[in-house]
């Protein structure tokens, strides 16, 4: 890949992994809003486990 050409914001990957796609992170997002809300993990990270 050309350097010049390159995307600032994304980071460069030496071990292979691609990048998420920037359409996929609203619904990333949402989703482990959800899964927080409906664990209560707040919650859970000021108890002792």
């Amino acid at each position: 890949m050309d350097q010049r050409n390159r995307d600032p914001r994304k980071p460069i990957l030496s071990d292979g992994d691609k990048p998420i796609p920037e359409d996929i992170y609203p619904v990333i997002d949402t989703d482990l809003a959800r899964d927080n809300l409906e664990n209560n993990i707040p919650a859970a990270d000021l108890e002792d486990l």
